[in-house]
């Protein structure tokens, strides 16, 4: 079982004691995230009726979209947000529960829970919230710096190449073509950037542009042949 209903657990007086900042990225990125379609959406890996009421989903979605923004080990993200304010208000953690309102392991196992399915979820409901309120401008992730000044890594480029390159494994295999490059390894690699919080950005996404030009080599060999080829074409322009 878990929570999937939530209160704000900042007063007035609390904001303007505590976040003063209304601009501050987190304080606007609070604001877009559709965080009850998200609950709605995620309470499905759930069952209703079973086991003990765990930690609030709304809180796991923020602590875990907290991650993705400034690139935190669960263990650092946990310390994040009981030492700023402006962590604390977009996590909606009350002062009475900052430093039990979770456990780093906690994060580990939300993860597993969701898996693949469940953290694209996720990412395409932030994304879809960001593009229509203006901060991604069409399918390239560019950001109004007026708006965010930080760097946003959310959704990062190699989660961009790693949905083209499934669009392109999911025609093949509609298409009974034999994958030209090896999609076990690649998943390999998948799961080990989701789980590494040390490695630099920079390494994976040359790692996975490499695996997206080979596919794109192999592409315009044998996708001239596909019904979906002109669908397909648009992923590989750069």
């Amino acid at each position: 079982m878990i929570s999937t209903e939530f209160q704000e657990a900042c007063s007035a007086q609390w904001l303007n004691i505590h976040v003063p900042k209304q601009n501050h990225e987190l304080i606007i990125l609070r604001k877009i995230i559709p965080w009850q379609w998200l609950i709605q959406q995620l309470s499905h890996f759930y069952s209703p009726d079973k086991g003990k009421i765990g930690s609030s989903l709304r809180n796991l979605v923020a602590v875990v979209i907290l991650q993705f923004v400034r690139r935190l080990s669960d263990r650092k993200v946990v310390e994040g947000i009981q030492e700023n304010r402006y962590m604390q208000y977009f996590c909606n953690v009350p002062d009475r529960n900052l430093n039990t309102f979770i456990h780093p392991t906690t994060l580990v196992k939300f993860r597993q829970r969701l898996g693949i399915n469940g953290i694209s979820l996720i990412e395409d409901g932030i994304f879809d919230a960001l593009k229509g309120a203006g901060i991604i401008k069409g399918e390239d992730c560019l950001m109004d710096s007026t708006v965010l000044e930080s760097n946003i890594l959310y959704p990062t480029d190699v989660h961009l190449l790693w949905k083209a390159l499934k669009k392109i494994q999911d025609a093949a295999h509609r298409h009974r073509v034999k994958s030209w490059w090896d999609i076990q390894a690649l998943k390999k690699r998948w799961r080990v950037f989701n789980l590494d919080k040390k490695t630099p950005l920079a390494e994976y996404l040359q790692e996975f542009f490499a695996y997206f030009i080979q596919v794109r080599a192999g592409f315009e060999t044998f996708g001239a042949d596909w019904p979906e080829y002109t669908k397909l074409s648009p992923l590989f322009l750069y």
